[in-house]
C-alpha cells in the first residue's frame, strides 16, 4: 500500500513535463439514435432496404465488365487509319459508311486490333444499322471476354445500351446486370419500370421470371411505402399464387414489415439461407421469446449483410443495414445474459450507434471490460470500417473510438481506488491531475496530524472538482463525459431501473426533445408494443446498479470535491480561518462560486487555540459521544465560575469544621 503510494507521488513529476492542455470542444452535437434507448421497439421493427443495393444485388455482377482503370496499347498503324476514318464519318451523319470502316477494324487479324476493337464494335452498335445494334453489344462484351482492352467501360455501358433496344424480360435482365456494375442509370430505369408495371397492373409480366420476381421483392422490401392499399394488396395477391418464387428473402422482409407475421413466416420457410432471410427468421424467434435463437440469427445476419452502401451521397438513407443489424445482435446478447458478446457487437456498430458506452460503462465487469480494452488496436481510427458516406463520418467530439474506451476503462477504475492502475489508460493530459488526486486521498490516509491531513484533503478536492469529468466522471449516465459534460441524454434514462423494472424519468432533461430522439432512432421500425425479450435482464439490471457511481447524479465529482472539502474542514479549528475557507469551497463546488473562495490558511490554523482540534463528527462516531461532546463543549463556558464556587465551598467546609474559639480553662 505504501509502495503504491510512493509509487503515485513519484508519477506527479514523471508525467507533468509530457502534460498538456486538453482541447476545447465544439458547439452541441447532432444525438445519433442508440438502440438500447428503445429496445423493444428496435427489436420489434425491421428497417426498409435502400432499393440501390437491391437492384445491384438482383444478379450477379460480371467483374470482367466493371469499368476499370487500364492503360490501353497503342493503336497499330491500319487499326487506327480505320478506327479515324469511320469516326469522320460516324460525325458526318454517314451511317452506312461509318458502319463499313469500323466492320473494317472488327475484320483485321487479332493481333492488328487489340487497342480499338470494343471501341469499333460498340460505335457499330450505336449506329444501329439494319438493326444490328443488338448484336454489336454483345460483340463488346464477348471480346472484353475474349481479353480484349476496354479502358473506356463500354462493356458496362454496352448493357444499358442494348436494354434501350429491347423489351420485356430481356430489358429489365439488362439493367439489372447494368446496376450491378454499379450504373445508377440502370438502377433509376429499374425503379420506374417496376413502378410503371404496378401502376397499370402489369406486375404478372414481371413475376414470369427470376429476375422480375426479384426486382418485385426488392420493391417491396425498400419502397413499399410508396403503394396504395388497394395496389399492395392486388400485388400480393399476385405473388401468392406463384408456386416458384425467386425473392422470397425481400417478401418476408416486407411481409415482417407490414406486420404480416404469418406470412412472413411462410415466406422465410421458402427463402434460401440469406443475411436477410437470417435476420427475419430472428425477428420471428424473438417474438416467440427464444432470446439465444434471436441473438444467433441476428448476429450471423449482421456478419454477412455488407458494409458499404451504392448509394451515392448516401442519399437513401442514414443507416446501414449491417449496423443496424449488428446493434440488435447487441441488444439481444444482453437479453440472452451474454454481456461480453453483446459488447463486442455494439462495438462493430459504433460508427452508427452509440450503444457500446452504455455496456462498458453500466453492464461489464471491470474485469471483463479490462479484457476487451486489451484486444484494441492502438491506433484509434484504424480498427472500424470507413464511413461510406461523408454524412455518417463522426468528428472528435462524437467518436466512439480506442481512445475514448480506454479514457473509459481508466476512469472506472478511478473511481474504484485502483489509481495506480488507472493511469495507463487515461489520455497523457490526464494523468497528472489523476497522480494528484490519488496522492491526495492516499497521503490524507497516512497523515495522523489533523491538520496536514485536512491539507491534503483539500489538495484532492480541488482535483476533484477542477479535472473531475476527465479522471472520475462517467462516460454515459450520470456525467455524460461522452458529450463533455454539456448535456443531460434523457433518452438514457431508461438504463436506470427502479425496483419495479420501471425506468426511471430526470428532471433535469428536455421531455419533448428527448421523446423527439426516441422516436428519430427508428422511424423506419414496424409500430408494435415492445417485445418482453428485449427488455432489461435481472442480471443486467444488477450489474447496472453495481457499476454505478458512489453519488448517481449529475456531476457526481462535484458531490465527492465537497465532501472531500467539508471532510478537510472537520479538521481544523472551529474559529480558524482554514474552516471557514474550507467551508466556503465545499458549498462552492456544487456550482462555479468556488472561485471566489480565499485559500485557506493551514499555517495559522496550527497557532489557533480557540477550540480543541479533535471535533466528534457524526458520520465518524457513534451518538453517545456526540452526546457527550456537546455537554462538554456546553460546561466549558462554567469551568471559572464552577472553580470559584468549589473554593468558597471548601474555605466555608473548613471553617465549619474548626468552629469559634473557646479561652482555655485555667488550673
Amino acid at each position: 500500500m505504501r509502495a503504491e503510494r510512493s509509487w503515485l507521488l513519484l508519477a506527479i513529476g514523471a508525467v507533468a513535463a509530457l502534460a498538456a492542455r486538453r482541447p476545447a470542444q465544439a458547439c452541441g452535437p447532432d444525438f445519433p439514435p442508440e438502440l438500447l434507448s428503445d429496445r423493444g421497439a428496435a427489436v420489434a421493427g425491421l428497417p426498409e432496404g435502400i432499393f440501390v443495393d437491391e437492384a445491384a444485388a438482383l444478379v450477379p455482377a460480371h467483374e470482367a465488365w466493371r469499368p476499370r482503370d487500364v492503360v490501353a496499347p497503342a493503336p497499330t498503324l491500319l487499326e487506327g487509319m480505320l478506327y479515324r476514318a469511320g469516326a469522320v464519318a460516324f460525325h458526318a451523319g454517314q451511317r452506312e459508311e461509318a458502319a463499313r470502316w469500323f466492320r473494317a477494324v472488327l475484320a483485321l487479324p487479332p493481333s492488328l486490333r487489340r487497342a480499338l476493337s470494343t471501341s469499333a464494335a460498340f460505335s457499330l452498335g450505336r449506329l444501329n444499322v439494319a438493326g444490328g445494334g443488338v448484336a454489336a453489344y454483345r460483340q463488346v462484351r464477348a471480346l472484353v471476354d475474349a481479353g480484349y482492352v476496354d479502358p473506356d467501360g463500354l462493356a458496362a455501358a454496352s448493357l444499358w445500351m442494348e436494354a434501350w433496344l429491347s423489351d420485356g424480360r430481356a430489358s429489365v435482365e439488362l439493367l439489372a446486370q447494368s446496376a450491378a456494375l454499379g450504373r445508377q442509370r440502370s438502377v433509376d430505369e429499374l425503379l420506374a419500370v417496376v413502378r410503371d408495371a404496378i401502376a397499370e397492373g402489369r406486375e404478372a409480366t414481371l413475376l414470369d421470371f427470376p429476375v422480375g420476381q426479384r426486382l418485385i421483392a426488392a420493391y417491396l422490401y425498400a419502397r413499399d411505402g410508396e403503394l396504395a392499399e388497394a395496389e399492395r394488396a392486388r400485388l400480393w395477391q399476385a405473388i401468392a399464387a406463384r408456386p416458384q418464387l425467386d425473392g422470397a428473402d425481400r417478401l418476408a422482409a416486407a411481409a415482417y414489415r407490414g406486420g404480416d407475421w404469418a406470412r412472413a413466416e411462410l415466406l422465410v420457410a421458402r427463402a434460401s439461407d440469406t443475411a436477410i432471410a437470417r435476420w427475419v427468421r430472428g425477428k420471428l424467434a424473438a417474438r416467440a421469446g427464444d432470446p439465444i435463437a434471436a441473438s444467433d440469427l441476428v448476429c450471423s445476419a449482421a456478419a454477412a449483410l455488407p458494409a458499404t452502401t451504392a448509394c451515392p451521397d448516401f442519399r437513401c438513407g442514414d443507416y446501414l443495414a449491417r449496423d443496424r443489424a449488428l446493434a440488435e445482435c447487441a441488444t439481444l446478447r444482453l437479453a440472452a445474459d451474454q454481456p461480453v458478446e453483446a459488447m463486442r457487437a455494439a462495438w462493430a456498430a459504433r460508427r452508427r450507434y452509440r450503444d457500446a458506452i452504455y455496456i462498458a460503462e453500466r453492464v461489464l465487469s471491470l474485469d471483463e471490460l479490462g479484457a476487451f480494452v486489451a484486444t484494441i488496436a492502438d491506433a484509434p481510427r484504424d480498427d472500424a470500417p470507413a464511413s461510406p458516406a461523408p454524412d455518417l463520418a463522426v468528428d472528435d467530439y462524437q467518436a466512439v473510438d480506442a481512445a475514448s474506451l480506454r479514457a473509459l476503462y481508466g476512469r472506472r477504475l478511478m473511481r474504484t481506488g485502483r489509481i495506480a492502475e488507472a493511469l495507463r489508460w487515461l489520455p497523457l493530459e490526464e494523468r497528472v491531475a489523476a497522480a494528484s488526486y490519488g496522492a491526495g486521498r492516499a497521503l490524507a490516509a497516512d497523515a495522523r496530524d489533523p491538520i496536514a491531513r485536512a491539507a491534503w484533503l483539500f489538495a484532492a478536492s480541488k482535483v476533484a472538482r477542477t479535472h473531475g469529468l476527465e479522471i472520475l466522471g462517467t462516460e454515459h449516465a450520470p456525467d455524460w463525459a461522452t458529450w463533455g459534460g454539456d448535456y443531460d441524454v434523457a433518452a438514457y434514462t431508461s438504463y436506470a431501473f427502479d425496483d419495479d423494472g420501471d425506468d426511471e424519468g430526470d428532471d433535469d432533461g428536455d421531455d419533448e426533445g428527448d421523446d423527439d430522439d426516441r422516436a428519430a432512432a427508428d422511424d423506419d421500425a414496424t409500430t408494435d408494443a415492445p417485445l418482453p425479450i428485449a427488455q432489461p435482464t435481472a442480471l443486467e439490471r444488477a450489474r447496472v446498479a453495481g457499476s454505478a457511481p458512489r453519488f448517481d447524479e449529475r456531476w457526481h465529482y462535484r458531490v465527492i470535491a465537497t465532501g472531500l472539502a467539508r471532510d478537510a474542514a472537520a479538521l481544523v479549528p472551529l474559529r480558524s480561518q482554514a474552516r471557514a475557507a474550507l467551508r466556503c469551497w465545499a458549498d462552492g463546488y456544487a456550482t462555479f462560486a468556488y472561485r471566489a473562495c480565499p485559500e485557506p490558511d493551514f499555517v495559522a490554523a496550527r497557532h489557533t487555540r480557540d477550540t480543541f482540534r479533535g471535533v466528534i463528527t457524526p458520520h465518524r462516531h457513534p451518538r453517545w459521544m456526540r452526546r457527550i461532546a456537546r455537554r462538554v463543549r456546553a460546561a466549558r463556558a462554567a469551568v471559572p465560575w464552577a472553580a470559584l464556587a468549589a473554593l468558597v465551598a471548601i474555605g466555608a467546609l473548613i471553617v465549619v469544621r474548626r468552629g469559634p474559639r473557646r479561652p482555655a480553662m485555667r488550673p
